[in-house]
């Protein structure tokens, strides 16, 4: 007996869905021929610098759309066309099918500014990354056939966190103030080691974004164009009034919309510092103390976060205050450096079995 079920199916839509004729569809029931669904159409010999700037395009979207932070279009601009003037002065007709590894060492050893130099394995990741985006930007395009990604691996890095000592932190305050205009210097670096704050925030923040009378710091389009609060620290306040009062603000009030950290010190503070200058100040003060690149002006937020779950804050409440998605994040400063463990350790010696062990060999 033969059955027939009654179906709702919009048969002429899901025919233009799949790319075949109504006709096709049911030669393909009676198995009489298999349709040629119509594929797209792959442009498999796209050039580098090609992909490169419908890149770049996608990304600005992003950007508009507040997908892709500020500070990480920049860094993905910035090296993609250190890429892109690589690939051009090697060979302008390489297409993205012939990236691999090889070709992004080779870019990363003529550009180093000295030979002697090594990049950490961080940078290169940084670096293996974007490329792999703009592999996996081509293939979501149709522009390449394959996904070329598997060419490019991520290396595992000690995920310890970069933090500083109490003693470190109290000579590069010193440091700090032997450079031009040391007091902002110093205010810079107590801001970051006592909020989190990530550098491009720093540089970004507004005075009244300082609120004093709320006792909350406000960050407006933080990484990811996210937003936050943080719980404003008395040692915090009292240098940040300091410096204002020292750079031309004598009190302060929620109205001024000038920089927090500015190079026009006064009133209006419409010239915010850059991020490469902050950078430069602290890697050079690092050098100093002779710590390793590994060292950076991030490691300010690494001492905040460790200090925080030091005193115990909790762990969902440093997320936030970070402003991180996932608690997983945050639980890399639940790691210390051997020295901080053995002192964490020693804080609760003997241990209640170290008392059952000397009954036991009494």
């Amino acid at each position: 007996m033969v059955m027939r079920i009654k179906s709702d199916l919009d048969y002429e839509k899901f025919c233009n869905e799949l790319g075949i004729t109504l006709e096709d569809l049911i030669n393909l029931q009676q198995q009489k021929s298999y349709p040629k669904i119509n594929t797209p159409q792959v442009k498999t010999n796209i050039l580098i610098s090609e992909a490169i700037t419908k890149f770049k395009d996608h990304l600005v979207i992003l950007n508009k759309g507040n997908k892709r932070s500020d500070s990480t279009l920049s860094t993905y601009t910035n090296f993609l066309d250190r890429f892109n003037k690589f690939i051009q002065d090697k060979d302008a007709k390489i297409t993205v099918d012939k990236l691999n590894e090889e070709l992004l060492m080779e870019m990363l050893n003529i550009s180093k500014p000295r030979k002697d130099e090594t990049l950490s394995v961080r940078t290169i990741n940084k670096y293996v990354s974007i490329l792999r985006k703009l592999i996996f930007f081509c293939f979501d395009k149709d522009f390449i056939e394959r996904d070329y990604r598997y060419r490019f691996t991520i290396n595992n890095v000690d995920s310890l966190p970069r933090y500083l000592s109490n003693s470190q932190l109290q000579l590069v305050l010193k440091k700090a103030l032997q450079r031009t205009y040391g007091y902002r210097c110093r205010a810079m670096i107590i801001f970051l080691a006592g909020t989190g704050c990530r550098v491009s925030e720093l540089v970004n923040m507004r005075v009244k974004d300082f609120n004093i009378n709320e006792k909350l710091i406000y960050v407006y389009n933080g990484k990811g164009k996210k937003d936050r609060v943080i719980p404003m620290f008395k040692e915090v306040e009292k240098a940040i009034l300091h410096y204002l009062r020292l750079s031309g603000i004598k009190e302060w009030n929620n109205y001024c919309e000038g920089f927090l950290f500015c190079r026009d010190e006064g009133d209006k503070r419409e010239k915010n510092l850059t991020v490469n200058s902050v950078q430069y100040l602290v890697r050079n003060i690092f050098k100093e103390m002779n710590l390793n690149k590994d060292y950076t002006v991030h490691s300010f937020r690494h001492s905040f976060s460790v200090n925080c779950l030091k005193a115990g804050i909790p762990l969902h409440y440093l997320t936030q205050i970070l402003g991180h998605d996932d608690p997983k994040t945050t639980q890399i400063y639940l790691k210390l450096h051997p020295v901080d463990l053995k002192e964490e350790v020693n804080k609760h010696y003997p241990f209640p079995f170290e008392n059952l062990l000397k009954e036991l060999f009494l």
